[in-house]
């Protein structure tokens, strides 16, 4: 019944044709495991619950990151940067490089793949009748979160395809510019498109650590090419999903949080789709889903927010495999939404 559901419902979205991601592939977060102490738990400790702006970032050429004196001239040469192209009365800018290195994933135990995480630290001092206030205006880190990408590493440059970032819109622009001068690279929005928030709500369900979560998951529609104000809200719970999805995926891939496979997604939401047809008269394959709310995350446009380290880590993984696809290998293997996307393979 909602295979012909679903085929009533679907309108297309694009007429782009790309290749689309077929699965999923769900490293360990191997330090939670391993020691809740662990510096690589402390980095996702410092990233959830606050909003993070996702970008890609291309391979940085000439920049080194193991060198604490050269760290300290690229923080000097970010200041100055700033400072010009944010010129205040008696404000004094400041800006660091530090540097984290953990393995907080892993394949398997002889191929651990190396997180180095950069964070940019920018503050502006004012400075007036001896008062001194100062403020962050900027936080970014720089990392590499999965696999080594070991096909296109190059001595003279250094692959770190996500960047987060939060702060004031200013200064964040001014930040992505600097770094674009200073290490010659492409610096993107990371938008969750609609395939990719399609993905994201059975990865999250996936095995997950956090199962005595409660609540309910809301997914946005909207129609194609109209205002986000005009939505319409589908309202599930959370455990009602998780045991949905788990019915639907293969037993031996659930339990040991493997992979999640397109066939199985496309199932999962024919079915979502299929209950909103015959359950409230919706056809959601008409709409475009725009922002999903969990009780621990919310995404939307390249907008995070999440209050777990398992889901934190999930995204994450997810994000940079379709930085490193945008940015890195040839654009025939991008993962956006195309003319064969998941929506609208759902029949």
């Amino acid at each position: 019944m909602y295979g012909e559901a679903a085929k009533i419902m679907y309108r297309p979205h694009s007429l782009a044709s790309h290749k689309i991601r077929q699965q999923f592939c769900l490293l360990p977060l191997a330090a939670t495991e391993a020691d809740e102490n662990d510096d690589g738990i402390d980095i996702l400790q410092d990233l959830i619950k606050k909003t993070w702006y996702m970008w890609s970032i291309s391979a940085l050429f000439n920049f080194t990151w193991n060198n604490e004196r050269i760290l300290k001239l690229y923080g000097k040469r970010l200041r100055e940067e700033i400072a010009s192209m944010l010129p205040h009365h008696d404000v004094a800018y400041e800006a660091k490089f530090t540097v984290t290195e953990n393995n907080t994933t892993q394949l398997n135990e002889t191929n651990p793949p190396a997180i180095k995480v950069f964070d940019f630290l920018i503050i502006f001092m004012f400075n007036k009748l001896i008062l001194i206030l100062s403020s962050c205006i900027y936080t970014g880190i720089l990392t590499s979160w999965g696999p080594l990408i070991a096909d296109l590493e190059n001595e003279k440059s250094t692959n770190l395809p996500l960047l987060l970032c939060r702060g004031n819109k200013t200064a964040i622009r001014a930040v992505n510019k600097t770094l674009n001068i200073m290490f010659d690279c492409t610096i993107i929005p990371l938008t969750a498109t609609e395939e990719d928030l399609q993905w994201l709500v059975p990865g999250i369900l996936h095995s997950s650590k956090d199962n005595s979560s409660k609540g309910q998951v809301k997914l946005e529609y909207k129609i194609p090419n109209t205002s986000i104000t005009d939505s319409i809200n589908v309202t599930c719970d959370v455990t009602a999903l998780r045991d949905l999805w788990k019915a639907i995926c293969d037993n031996a891939d659930y339990e040991n949080g493997s992979e999640v496979l397109l066939e199985e997604v496309k199932k999962f939401h024919e079915i979502l789709f299929g209950q909103a047809l015959v359950g409230a008269g919706i056809q959601l394959g008409l709409l475009k889903l725009f922002r999903i709310t969990f009780p621990t995350f919310k995404v939307m446009d390249n907008r995070i927010n999440v209050k777990t380290t398992d889901v934190l880590h999930k995204i994450l993984l997810y994000f940079n495999e379709k930085s490193v696809q945008i940015l890195y290998t040839n654009f025939d293997s991008v993962t956006n939404s195309s003319a064969n996307s998941l929506t609208e393979k759902l029949s």
